[in-house]
């Protein structure tokens, strides 16, 4: 079985009022993530992406090669990738959670020159929590 790995990137939208650019978004990501066996969780606050990856990590770095190049997006910085051993989100081939109250949290991310592990992996398990409250 190949190696699991939990990557986590933030972005910069390139347009607003994404409404119909997030629904192409997921419908994509979720038919590709279940084909590849890719789990995770697009967040959007209105300017900002963040995403969780999970996966085999030639996998989820393809994609991310993806991501990347995708010009829905900017300043693509990714913060966190390591080894895992179980997945945080399983469930779902890619959910989704648009919350205009992670404006401050994720804006910090493009301030910071790397945040610390600790804050990125409460980030990620504060959103997983989040995640199984809405169902």
């Amino acid at each position: 079985m190949p190696q699991l790995i939990r990557l986590f990137y933030v972005s910069r939208a390139t347009q607003k009022g994404v409404d119909q650019v997030i629904t192409d978004i997921l419908r994509v990501a979720r038919e590709f993530n279940a084909s590849n066996g890719i789990t995770g969780i697009l967040t959007f606050d209105g300017e900002h992406f963040t995403q969780v990856l999970e996966g085999s990590g030639a996998g989820v770095n393809a994609l991310m090669t993806r991501i990347t190049r995708d010009d829905r997006h900017k300043d693509v910085r990714v913060l966190s990738s390591e080894p895992i051993h179980d997945r945080y989100f399983q469930q779902w081939a890619m959910n989704y959670i648009y919350d205009i109250r992670l404006v401050e949290e994720v804006s910090q991310y493009f301030g910071i020159i790397q945040p610390e592990a600790d804050e990125v992996i409460e980030f990620i398990e504060d959103l997983r929590e989040y995640a199984l409250r809405l169902g």
